[in-house]
C-alpha cells in the first residue's frame, strides 16, 4: 500500500489537441490514479471511453493487472525513480503522462474561481456610478480615475462574459465535434477586446504610481 501510493496522481491522454480551443476538452479527459485501502490501484476512466472504473493489482515492479480482467497496466519511472508514464495494454495507441500540479484540472479550476471573483469585485464601481446617474446623484470625482474604473470594469465584463459563454458551449461537446460553433467563434472576439482594454488599465496604473494616486 505504500508502495503504490508513488503512482497515484492525474494522468492526461498524450493524443490530445495542443495549439486550439479544443485543448480544453484535455483537462476533462484525464485519468486519476488512486489507492485503495487494499492497497490496489483504481482508475475511473472518462465518460465515453468505454472503459469504466478498473482494478489493478501489483504483478511485478512497475506492472499491475486487472482485476478480475486481461488488461495490463504499465508504469515508466525516470531516473530520479518518479513515475512518469503509464500504459495500458487495451490502449497501444496512447500513452498516459503523469501531470504536475500545475497541470491538474484542480488547480485551474481554482485559479477559473479566483479570477472571476476578482473580475466580478472591479465591476462594483462602474454597478454603483450606473445606480447614481439612474438615481440622478452627482459626485465629483477625477476624471482619470473615473475613466480607469470604467476601463477596468470594462475589461473584467468582457472576461466574464467569455467564461460564461465559454461554459455554454462546452455544455454540449457533441456540437464541436462537428465544427466550430457559432456562438463560440462570437465568445472568442472578448478575450481580445479584453486584452487591449488591459494594456490601457496597465497605463492607467503606471500613471497612478507615477503621480503616486
Amino acid at each position: 500500500k505504500e508502495r503504490a501510493k508513488r503512482f497515484q496522481g492525474s494522468y492526461k491522454l498524450s493524443r490530445v489537441v495542443l495549439t486550439t480551443y479544443e485543448k480544453l476538452m484535455a483537462l476533462m479527459m484525464k485519468v486519476d490514479v488512486k489507492v485503495t485501502d487494499e492497497g490496489t490501484l483504481l482508475t475511473p476512466f472518462p465518460a465515453g471511453s468505454g472503459l469504466g472504473d478498473k482494478q489493478w493489482v501489483e504483478a511485478e515492479s512497475l506492472v499491475f493487472r486487472e482485476l478480475g480482467g486481461q488488461d495490463t497496466l504499465v508504469f515508466k519511472e525516470d531516473s530520479r525513480g518518479y513515475i512518469t508514464h503509464a500504459f495500458i495494454s487495451s490502449l497501444p495507441y496512447f500513452a498516459l503522462i503523469k501531470m504536475a500540479w500545475y497541470e491538474t484540472p484542480a488547480f485551474h479550476y481554482s485559479l477559473l474561481v479566483i479570477s472571476m471573483i476578482l473580475f466580478l469585485s472591479t465591476l462594483i464601481w462602474p454597478m454603483r456610478s450606473l445606480f447614481r446617474v439612474v438615481c440622478r446623484r452627482k459626485r465629483e470625482e477625477k476624471k482619470g480615475p473615473r475613466s480607469a474604473r470604467w476601463l477596468v470594469g470594462g475589461m473584467s465584463a468582457f472576461y466574464l462574459l467569455f467564461v460564461i459563454g465559454l461554459l455554454m458551449v462546452l455544455s454540449d461537446p457533441m456540437e464541436l465535434m462537428f465544427g466550430v460553433p457559432s456562438a463560440l467563434k462570437v465568445f472568442l472576439v472578448f478575450p481580445i477586446i479584453s486584452a487591449v482594454l488591459t494594456i490601457g488599465a496597465l497605463i492607467y496604473t503606471v500613471l497612478a504610481w507615477k503621480k503616486k494616486s
